[in-house]
């Protein structure tokens, strides 16, 4: 065999094909969101099998308590924010030029909503009487709220660094550039059948 024969290719060269692929960070974020998100839906998931129990040991009156309507409520909008953020993930993760706004405004609305329901529970723990807050209770949740500020806060930093702009930037002028050339052959073969 000749020393053409045994040079490697770009397609079994392991160098030229990270070049390719580029960055590795889309796939690192996406997956650490999905697996916080399945964690996050683990717990929705007990949550709402306990809620389910307490409601049905109940016979049905403690669904009418405000407490368990909000509960519920914001149960429902848990969910919401899991799925949306799993898409957005996904979007990531196979980059999508879009991938970064989404997360973006995910997390900005999931800031706003952490905080909404932690200041709404917190209420809940105020004694008038005394004028203070149950002690062990409101420092378990407010530490409940800093661990779901993190992946949010995160994404903002990450995602709003110069240099992550800029490769999100040429991943939506690749996918319009592999759409049109997609439309293009499709339009070619469609044309070249009839």
């Amino acid at each position: 065999m000749s020393t053409d024969q045994n040079a490697l290719t770009d397609d079994d060269n392991p160098a030229a094909r990270e070049g390719q692929r580029g960055p590795a960070w889309p796939v690192v974020v996406g997956v650490v969101a999905i697996v916080v998100m399945g964690m996050n839906l683990l717990r929705l998931v007990v949550e709402l099998a306990v809620r389910g129990m307490w409601i049905m040991q109940s016979g049905g009156t403690r669904l009418l308590e405000l407490g368990g309507a909000l509960q519920l409520g914001q149960h429902f909008w848990d969910l919401v924010f899991v799925v949306t953020l799993v898409l957005a993930a996904v979007a990531l993760i196979r980059r999508r030029g879009a991938a970064r706004a989404y997360l973006m405004i995910w997390a900005v609305l999931d800031i706003l909503y952490v905080a909404m329901f932690t200041a709404q529970k917190l209420g809940r723990y105020y004694d008038p009487q005394t004028n203070h807050f149950a002690t062990p209770d409101v420092f378990r949740l407010l530490a409940e709220g800093a661990l779901a500020l993190a992946l949010p806060i995160f994404l903002l930093i990450w995602l709003c660094r110069d240099k992550i702009k800029e490769q999100v930037k040429g991943w939506a002028d690749q996918s319009t550039g592999e759409q049109r050339a997609a439309s293009a052959k499709r339009a070619d073969k469609s044309l070249g059948d009839r």
